[in-house]
């Protein structure tokens, strides 16, 4: 207790340090937020050294330039396409990270790719749009290759500063919170994910006891939610102390995590004796854009455990956080989409558009009496 109390007061420290965020609120207590998860970015204006890539990413920028499309737009772009149209009834939109591919070569390369991936969501919002604040989140791809973090650094930081109206409130990392009506939304550089990270959650949330719901937006997941070898590549994965602090705090303030990464879409409930935390992961790379005939759910609690399970031989303390906490584990099929967020006083719910017809699928997230 001792230990985490003097971290309190450094965190309490790092609003001399940074400046705490000035964190800007709307009066809306019901509003939507447009959703995207991974979406890899990628053409080959931004690549250089292509042949020397390994097979696998070789691969990798084979599915990208389809799904991005060369000569025509692919699957991702009429994804965009059908999701500008929601953009007069949202309160933002957020990109969960890996906006895109990386390994483009050098660093002036990943430069290109961010500004150009960053002006195409940006102008998805329809002229007559008063406004359209648009977040991205950090992902492992977006600082992927020679070059590729300074470059995060030089055009995304100052794009996210530009868009919260506030500075970095941690030097150099993607941390950033917001009010949207009553409800707070922390942006987190899971990527870095040091001590100094969860000391701006931890300040963050002090500040903002009375929020009625809190989002916590993340690349990495919080929970384990996929059923691959990967299982606890996650947040904190080889740091168990700040990993249980991490989930102490959100659990405390029944948190709502939004996430990315597994290139599948789950929603995973966690609950301990601080509380719950509900994650819904998100994916975005359709392999086609067309009408979907059916949607799809699964419950994979029996293969997530079992999963676990296994891959907790050699994460044993990661088993041991999870292995009793985890209630539920549901999979969607189609696996990629565009989601809504809606968010009301009575409950929050995930609303996925995975093709071109009107045919869409909601999820109940969290109902606000259920603790």
């Amino acid at each position: 207790m001792k230990k985490w109390t003097m971290l309190a007061m450094v965190s309490l420290m790092l609003v001399g340090l940074f400046g705490f965020p000035n964190v800007r609120a709307d009066d809306d207590t019901s509003y939507q937020v447009l959703v995207f998860g991974d979406v890899h970015h990628d053409s080959q204006d931004y690549r250089k050294d292509v042949e020397s890539l390994a097979v696998n990413r070789k691969k990798e920028l084979a599915r990208n330039l389809r799904l991005w499309g060369k000569e025509k737009p692919g699957p991702i772009p009429n994804m965009l396409a059908a999701a500008s149209k929601e953009i007069p009834n949202m309160a933002f939109g957020v990109q969960l990270g890996d906006i895109t591919q990386g390994d483009c070569g050098e660093g002036s390369l990943h430069e290109k790719a961010f500004r150009a991936v960053l002006e195409k969501f940006s102008s998805l919002a329809p002229a007559d749009t008063k406004s359209w604040r648009f977040f991205v989140v950090k992902g492992n791809h977006d600082i992927r290759g020679p070059g590729a973090k300074e470059a995060f650094n030089a055009v995304v930081l100052p794009y996210l500063e530009q868009q919260f109206g506030q500075q970095c409130p941690v030097k150099n990392r993607a941390n950033f919170a917001r009010m949207q009506g009553p409800d707070l939304y922390l942006f987190f550089d899971s990527i870095a994910s040091s001590k100094i990270d969860l000391q701006f959650v931890e300040t963050t949330l002090e500040a903002h006891k009375n929020a009625r719901y809190v989002f916590f937006l993340t690349h990495l997941p919080v929970l384990p939610s996929t059923r691959s070898k990967h299982i606890f590549w996650m947040v904190y994965e080889k740091k168990p102390e700040l990993r249980r602090r991490l989930l102490e705090l959100l659990a405390e303030r029944n948190a709502i995590v939004l996430s990315a990464h597994i290139h599948i879409q789950t929603l995973v409930n966690y609950r301990s004796p601080k509380g719950t935390i509900t994650q819904f992961s998100s994916f975005s790379m359709p392999s086609a854009w067309k009408k979907v005939e059916k949607y799809e759910e699964a419950d994979g609690l029996k293969g997530l455990k079992a999963t676990m399970e296994d891959a907790g031989k050699k994460n044993p303390e990661a088993l041991a956080d999870f292995q009793e906490t985890l209630e539920s584990h549901r999979i969607f099929t189609p696996g990629a989409s565009y989601n809504v967020l809606h968010v009301t006083p009575e409950q929050v719910t995930i609303e996925r558009h995975a093709g071109t017809d009107e045919n869409t699928q909601s999820i109940v997230i969290k109902q606000l009496q259920q603790k």
